[in-house]
């Protein structure tokens, strides 16, 4: 099953919108529609210069085939505050390389817990 131009087009809307919220300002965000194995979206920046790529998967092969507008929101979430936390990322990546993953990971889940489970920003 594909993604469709919609849905990447609200993608980009609440990648915007979360790198607002989130504070972002100075980072150029360049927001693709590409094909993606395992994941809804992922993301690559570049602390120095302050890029960041986010890409949309235009396949949904994660056993889930329906992607509506609150998955897309919560996932553009989910990968803007992995540009939020790159900074932590890159230290606890210099120092303790085999934990930055893992702990990224937990911190971006918990606060999204907090914000998608009782709150609701549009």
């Amino acid at each position: 099953m594909k993604t469709t131009s919609k849905q990447f087009k609200y993608f980009k809307s609440r990648c915007h919108h979360w790198a607002k919220e989130l504070g972002l300002v100075g980072w150029r965000l360049y927001i693709k529609h590409a094909e993606l194995d395992d994941a809804y979206a992922s993301y690559d920046a570049n602390y120095d210069g302050k890029v960041v790529t986010i890409k949309f998967t235009k396949n949904l092969s994660l056993g889930n085939p329906v992607l509506d507008d609150d998955q897309i929101d919560r996932t553009a979430y989910h990968e803007l505050f992995h540009v939020k936390l790159f900074e932590l990322e890159v230290t606890i990546k210099y120092r303790y390389d085999y934990l930055h993953e893992s702990v990224e990971h937990d911190i971006i889940n918990t606060i999204e817990q907090l914000v998608f489970n009782g709150h609701r920003y549009k």
